[in-house]
């Protein structure tokens, strides 16, 4: 009896393991996909832009707590995004 925990363990990880697989399988393909978008050039001198701000305005801009509320607005814009390219939900 004690050895039937195990055995249901060892069923259900051979039922699960094609999902597990496919699954890895596909988010890595995702995953390389998106790296193989090219960044503008803008992108890597964002940072001199923030460094170019006046002291006055960096202090506020931490203190209103930007950098989060852009993350959080654009992802936002981003689910909204790939929500309405689903069939019957968009």
């Amino acid at each position: 009896m004690p050895n039937l925990p195990k055995f249901a363990s060892w069923l259900i990880n051979l039922v699960l393991y094609p999902f597990n697989w496919l699954f890895q399988k596909v988010s890595d393909w995702i995953v390389s996909a998106i790296n193989q978008i090219p960044f503008p050039d803008w992108w890597y001198q964002a940072q001199s832009f923030w460094s170019g701000l006046p002291s006055d305005v960096l202090y506020l801009v931490s203190w209103f707590n930007l950098g989060w509320g852009l993350t959080i607005m654009f992802s936002a814009y981003g689910i909204r995004f790939l929500i309405r390219r689903i069939p019957f939900f968009g």
